[in-house]
């Protein structure tokens, strides 16, 4: 897989300011002597041009921004449009969060949701939490990883059902859970609340009405949206199945010739309303995801305004109308936790083809932590799950994450034939001896020579990379300019 080029759309006044990075095939590195000038930001916003939920930072917020990112797997080149939740790929319409299994499938040409849900650990190393994560955990602020899961879905040895309810399990207890604390807090409160005593907020209530209207709206508009994208793309679909037939007509003089999608009556026509319709109700969703975010403004205006007594009398108030059976709450909570011991316990049942991968990735995560130094660490015993990070120094716990890292990417290579690219965030680490970066960046660059590599740093490594592409950063976002040699070897 080869991430060819990143383009970035900012309004400036009445029009557009672009600017379009094209990568090396092999090594690229974003680089600036100095922190704070946009490094991770530019690895992030990659990510989230490819429709991973990642979020921006206060300096640059994503969502206002348009994206273009061209991408080559196994099966094809993808041209991925995205400005906020709207995504295009090679026209085909898309919209997040709904569609975003179907975005990464298509972009990583993986088809198990349990990899999907996993692959970004697989290969990106975020500038904090990459760096500490082993066989679970955060793989950036809003996205996690889960090493069972993955397993399972390398084997095929699908849960889904299980897995479902599972979730719905645990969205149930948390709402239980929830209501328990009430009650018991409810049972804490020893004075008479005067129902005349509770402050009053007419304009808070006339815009928590509007906020709920809006939402309302936006989710009959996205509902729409969606129908319209679907029919589009079916559309699309079908006319290039047309053409691939190559059909023949024989007209009623004998004569024969070819026919294609262009020969279809008003195609082009009907097609052309329903990209007006979209484009309608995209602008339409726009409108009313300013007025709810302008609603949500004024309301936290107004709770703002409120004292904390006041606040806590409205809260007193509403918690004494709460009726339940303590008794009965707590039968059901313990109910379902027992039920989902029961079906986690389900889920981790091992399987034959899951063992394999997992020796596997046992033996390539002791490979590549001999290759950094850090095998001593390794649990011979349990190479996978047998740690616990609190005994590690900062810097073992970053090369083990890298041994993970690697081998996962690995794995992934050797089950699917993708060669994942390398996203690697401030390999420097806080803790870390300058030794040890090169053992780690040598690995990079010798077992991983057909990867394409991402590097953001303060530091440059040409001992170790002969090939590499610099992007140099100054501190104005996305702008770019020629790099002058300033190196930690």
């Amino acid at each position: 897989m080869i991430i060819n080029s990143f383009s970035i759309k900012k309004e400036k006044g009445d029009s557009f300011e672009e600017k379009e990075l094209v990568f090396s095939n092999s090594r690229n590195e974003f680089y600036s002597p100095n922190n704070s000038t946009g490094k991770t930001t530019l690895m992030r916003i990659m990510l989230y041009a490819m429709g991973f939920d990642c979020s921006g930072t206060r300096k640059v917020p994503f969502p206002p921004l348009y994206t273009q990112i061209k991408i080559k797997n196994l099966k094809s080149e993808y041209v991925i449009n995205r400005h906020g939740d709207e995504i295009s790929i090679n026209e085909d319409l898309y919209m997040l969060p709904t569609d975003r299994q179907k975005i990464i499938s298509l972009i990583f040409g993986i088809e198990n949701i349990d990899v999907l849900n996993n692959i970004l650990g697989c290969f990106y190393f975020d500038q904090e939490l990459g760096w500490e994560m082993l066989n679970k955990g955060k793989v950036s602020s809003s996205i996690s990883f889960d090493l069972n899961d993955f397993l399972r879905g390398l084997s095929n040895f699908n849960k889904y059902d299980d897995v479902a309810k599972k979730q719905l399990i645990d969205a149930r207890l948390a709402k239980f859970k929830a209501v328990d604390n009430v009650i018991q807090y409810k049972d804490k409160v020893k004075i008479e609340i005067d129902p005349f005593s509770v402050p009053s907020n007419d304009q808070l209530k006339k815009e928590t009405i509007e906020l709920t209207q809006a939402k309302i709206e936006i989710g009959q508009t996205d509902d729409e949206i969606r129908q319209i994208q679907s029919t589009i793309n079916d559309n699309k679909r079908f006319l290039e199945y047309i053409d691939e037939m190559n059909l023949l007509l024989k007209n009623d003089d004998g004569t024969v010739r070819a026919i294609g999608s262009h020969d279809l009556y008003l195609a082009d026509a009907n097609n052309g309303l329903l990209r007006t319709r979209l484009e309608l109700l995209l602008s339409k969703r726009n409108e009313l995801k300013k007025k709810e975010a302008a609603l949500n403004a004024i309301i936290d205006s107004q709770i703002s305004i409120l004292t904390p007594d006041d606040a806590l009398s409205s809260f007193d108030h509403l918690v004494t109308n709460v009726q339940f059976n303590h008794e009965e709450l707590s039968k059901t909570i313990r109910a379902l936790e027992k039920e989902k011991t029961k079906i986690s316990e389900e889920i981790k049942k091992p399987n034959p083809e899951s063992d394999k991968y997992k020796e596997r990735l046992s033996s390539l995560v002791l490979e590549y932590a001999k290759d950094v130094g850090v095998d001593a660490y390794v649990n011979k015993n349990d190479p996978l799950f047998g740690y616990n990070k609190s005994q590690f120094s900062g810097a073992i716990l970053h090369m083990l994450s890298f041994s993970f890292k690697a081998a996962l990417t690995k794995l992934v290579e050797e089950k699917y034939g993708l060669v994942l690219p390398l996203l690697i965030d401030s390999p420097q680490g806080r803790e870390v001896k300058k030794e040890s970066i090169t053992k780690m960046l040598s690995v990079v660059n010798s077992k991983f020579e057909k990867n394409q590599v991402f590097i953001s740093s303060i530091y440059q490594y040409p001992s170790i990379f002969s090939d590499i592409k610099i992007n140099k950063m100054n501190g104005h976002y996305f702008d770019f300019s020629e790099a002058t040699q300033e190196t930690l070897f």
